[in-house]
């Protein structure tokens, strides 16, 4: 959303100086080289990602990864359940109405519910409870 918002200014501070008889602004160059370090930067695979997190939200890692695997083979585009679970962390969306499937596919955006649902209640995953229950 930042990143949106910076882009939308930066076009209208270059769209008004471009009026003023300037062609490129010191904020237009800003944003170009911003938006080239992003495409730059690799992004953790996933299994890496989830180990970090089980460190942050105090979780066992061997079960997280265990699980996760077994739910999902670590991918965010994972559909399971005849569509209804969703993502590297299989959410069941029927029982979690305020998740959108949107949010269930990006693992950014569920990794902070489905860590604090997963320290709690680890046996909503089937496969955690095929494997450790």
């Amino acid at each position: 959303m930042a990143l949106v918002l910076t882009i939308l200014i930066g076009l209208l501070i270059t769209r008004n100086s471009a009026s003023y008889g300037d062609t490129t602004t010191e904020i237009e160059l800003g944003i170009s080289s911003y938006l080239k370090q992003i495409n730059q930067v690799p992004q953790l695979p996933i299994r890496d990602r989830l180990l970090l997190a089980c460190e942050k939200w105090s979780v066992n890692c061997h079960e997280l990864l265990v699980t996760m695997k077994c739910e999902s083979n670590y991918r965010e585009d994972a559909i399971g359940d005849s569509g209804n679970s969703i993502g590297v962390f299989q959410i069941h969306l029927p029982s979690h109405p305020s998740i959108t499937k949107e949010c269930a596919h990006n693992y950014s955006c569920i990794e902070s519910y489905a860590l604090q649902l997963f320290k709690r209640r680890p046996e909503a995953w089937t496969c955690w409870k095929n494997n450790f229950n």
